[in-house]
C-alpha cells in the first residue's frame, strides 16, 4: 500500500523552491562549461576521426534553435492554461514549476549538447550557442513580479506571494 503524501507549503516557500531550481540549472551549465574549457586548454580536444567538426557545430546550432522555439511555444501555451485555471495559488505555482522545468529542460539539453560539442571539437565558437541558451533560460527567470503578471494573480494572493 502506498501513501500519497502532499507537502503543504506556503506560496513564499514555493517561489523560493522555484528560484533554487532555476539557479541550480544555470549554475550547472556554467560549471560544466568551465570544466570543459579547462580540460581543453590543458589537453587537446578529443575529436572524432573521420567526421567534420562543422557537422557537430551545425547540429548544436540547429538543436538550440529547435529547443528555443519549442520552449517558447510550450511556455506561452502553458502560461495561458495556468492563467485560466480556477485553482488556489499553490496549485497555480505547482503548475508553473512543472511548466518551467519542461522549458528549462529543453534549453538545458541544448546547452549541455553544445558544451559537449565544444569538448569534442575545441572550437570556441560553439560556446556562443551555450551563451545563447543561457540567455534564453534567463528569459524564463522566475520572479515575484513576473509571476503576478503572467499568472494573473489577484490582489489577495499577491500578499501571500
Amino acid at each position: 500500500m502506498t501513501t500519497n503524501r502532499q507537502i503543504s507549503s506556503n506560496p513564499k516557500e514555493n517561489l523560493k523552491a522555484i528560484r533554487i531550481l532555476f539557479g541550480s540549472l544555470v549554475v550547472g551549465i556554467v560549471f560544466f562549461a568551465i570544466i570543459a574549457v579547462s580540460i581543453n586548454l590543458v589537453n587537446t580536444p578529443a575529436g572524432i576521426p573521420g567526421i567534420e567538426e562543422v557537422y557537430f557545430i551545425a547540429g548544436a546550432g540547429i538543436a538550440a534553435l529547435g529547443c528555443i522555439i519549442s520552449a517558447r511555444l510550450l511556455y506561452n501555451r502553458g502560461i495561458n492554461s495556468i492563467r485560466n485555471l480556477t485553482a488556489s495559488l499553490n496549485e497555480k505555482l505547482n503548475h508553473y514549476r512543472s511548466l518551467l522545468i519542461k522549458c528549462l529542460a529543453l534549453c538545458d539539453g541544448a546547452a549541455i549538447f553544445s558544451v559537449i560539442v565544444y569538448f569534442l571539437t575545441g572550437d570556441f565558437r560553439v560556446l556562443i550557442v551555450t551563451a545563447v541558451m543561457l540567455a534564453v533560460m534567463f528569459s524564463f527567470a522566475p520572479s515575484k513580479k513576473r509571476m503576478i503578471t503572467e499568472l494573473d494573480i489577484d490582489w489577495n494572493d499577491q500578499d501571500a506571494l
